[in-house]
């Protein structure tokens, strides 16, 4: 978007969409867990302006450091990949429901429209 790229709406507007439902998720998980619903508020309005701050720090603080930023990036992904493998691959398999791998496909065809739509 920086750049003046349409396909970062559509990126953004696909990252929000598969966002909700893991929020949802989260969000009746953690009343289940006894948190009050007032607090459970705070903490959901207030979550999204971590990544934008995050962005921030990171554009103004390790931008000029390749060899951080990398660090950081391997340490993320080995996060995100440890996450696929111990909580969401298992729990879609346990089900023996079509749901998440419908899902999956119905993601991927939305961002292939919307990608053959902007170009």
């Amino acid at each position: 978007m920086a750049t003046g790229s349409h396909v970062g709406y559509l990126l953004a507007l696909l990252i929000a969409l598969q966002n909700m439902p893991e929020g949802f998720a989260s969000f009746h998980e953690m009343r289940k867990s006894g948190i009050p619903l007032g607090r459970l508020w705070t903490i959901f309005l207030l979550a999204p302006l971590a990544g934008p701050a995050a962005a921030w720090l990171g554009y103004t603080f390790l931008a000029a450091d390749d060899y951080l930023l990398a660090l950081l990036m391997l340490f993320c992904s080995g996060g995100i990949l440890y996450l696929i493998f111990e909580d969401i691959a298992p729990s879609a398999h346990i089900k023996r429901e079509s749901l998440p791998a419908t899902g999956a496909v119905a993601g991927f065809v939305l961002g292939m429209i919307g990608a053959m739509v902007i170009h």
